[in-house]
């Protein structure tokens, strides 16, 4: 039996190597291949490390500002985003800036291939 993943984090994929060791192995015990499965599962239902964050200026204009923060908790890094889009834009800069709307909060460091933010 081959269990396949992709994209594992560290902790995930030592705990699915180790299944499938102790699959693959005639003499594991019914009883450690659980404790091994339970701990892939721990591993796998883990909370995630960071967060990607795209933030607006209040007043709808300008660009969205998509920064990466790890933290304990999403509204964390929401505060972290937020503090972040401030000292890259400035409060100065654009009105609205002060005011800063959350676009979206998506799991993980997202590596965004395309944006268009604008109407053509």
């Amino acid at each position: 039996m081959t269990i396949t993943t992709i994209g594992l984090d560290l902790a995930t994929e030592s705990a699915h190597d180790a299944l499938s060791e102790a699959v693959e192995d005639p003499a594991t015990s019914i009883e450690a291949l659980r404790a091994t499965a339970a701990a892939l599962l721990v591993a796998l239902n883990a909370k995630p490390a960071g967060w990607t964050i795209g933030i607006r200026n209040g007043n709808a204009t300008g660009t969205t500002h998509v920064s990466y923060h790890e933290a304990a908790t999403v509204e964390e890094a929401i505060e972290l985003a937020k503090a972040e889009t401030r000292d890259d834009w400035g409060t100065e800069e654009e009105e609205g800036v002060d005011d800063l709307h959350v676009l979206c909060v998506l799991v993980g460091d997202v590596e965004v291939a395309q944006w268009n933010d604008g109407w053509e």
